[in-house]
């Protein structure tokens, strides 16, 4: 072992990291005289020491003691090594379930350049194996959608029976303000509030959303209000208000007010005021129209 180059390379890499003596040393649960020890080459690092030192310094253990790696993917080698080299990086990180630099600087015996270069090149390698986008026909948006898969093909509601529900945490609320765009493909059960826009394949029981329900296939149920336009296929039922307009295949019903225009294909029954048109193929009931009226029912004003 060449104590003079242990000590160099220690010394350089601490330093490469931005690395004081005494941080290096806390990182490795020492004294800090044992680091200037060792850059001194008064002594050497215990030997347990050795991975953790090439951890911090994303270096391999070869590279701490000077030695030059064997494999290079960067540097002239056939094919058969090169793919040989991939394939063994590949089986590392799935079956470690992580990609790191210095992982692969260990298990492979490469330098730190070669293994950021592997990682680069296993990107698109792990992309293509484990995306399954080609079965799915949405875009690459910001939308969280949550599925349900049998093999490879994803489930819709008809499949499994309506029996997949989705529950919110219930930090997701208009005081944590946290905000995103949902889309489920089965029912959505939530008794909390939903900060942002919602896509339903089932059923929809919520609290309060604040956004767009920009579709539901069947019922919604919401106990409170509903700060955004609805797009319902059958029921809506809602104790609070609606902030916007609301489309709807069947019965409306709702405690409050609906602040924007109606299309229903059944009945309207509105604790308040309907501030826009209304075409509803029942009847109507509510205490005031804003809008005009086209109803093949009766109109009850309260």
């Amino acid at each position: 072992m060449d104590n003079l180059k242990l000590n160099d390379t220690i010394c350089f890499y601490r330093k490469k990291q931005g690395l004081t003596q005494e941080e290096l040393a806390v990182k490795l649960g020492v004294t800090n005289q044992s680091v200037s020890k060792w850059e001194s080459a008064q002594c050497c690092p215990d030997i347990s020491l050795l991975p953790k030192l090439a951890d911090i310094f994303e270096i391999s253990i070869d590279e701490l003691f000077g030695i030059v790696p064997r494999m290079s993917m960067t540097k002239e080698v056939n094919d058969a090594e090169k793919d040989a080299v991939f394939s063994k990086a590949v089986k590392i990180v799935k079956e470690s379930g992580k990609v790191s630099a210095s992982l692969l600087q260990r298990k492979l015996n490469i330098g730190y350049e070669e293994a950021v270069h592997l990682i680069d090149l296993m990107k698109d390698e792990l992309t293509d194996k484990e995306d399954f986008s080609s079965q799915f026909s949405w875009p690459n948006d910001d939308i969280l959608r949550v599925v349900v898969a049998r093999g490879k093909r994803v489930m819709l509601v008809d499949d499994i029976d309506k029996t997949i529900d989705i529950t919110f945490p219930k930090n997701c609320n208009e005081t944590t303000r946290q905000y995103f765009k949902v889309e489920v493909f089965g029912n959505i059960s939530c008794d909390s509030s939903i900060n942002g826009d919602v896509i339903g394949h089932g059923m929809i029981e919520c609290n309060q959303i604040n956004g767009d329900i920009k579709e539901c296939a069947q019922n919604i149920t919401c106990n409170g209000s509903i700060n955004g336009n609805v797009n319902s296929g059958n029921n809506l039922y809602c104790s609070g208000s609606i902030g916007g307009g609301v489309h709807c295949g069947n019965n409306v019903s709702l405690t409050g007010e609906i602040n924007g225009a109606v299309n229903c294909g059944n009945n309207v029954t509105c604790g308040n005021s309907i501030k826009g048109d209304v075409n509803c193929g029942g009847s109507i009931e509510c205490k005031t129209i804003e809008g005009n009226v086209e109803c093949q029912g009766n109109i009850i004003y309260k």
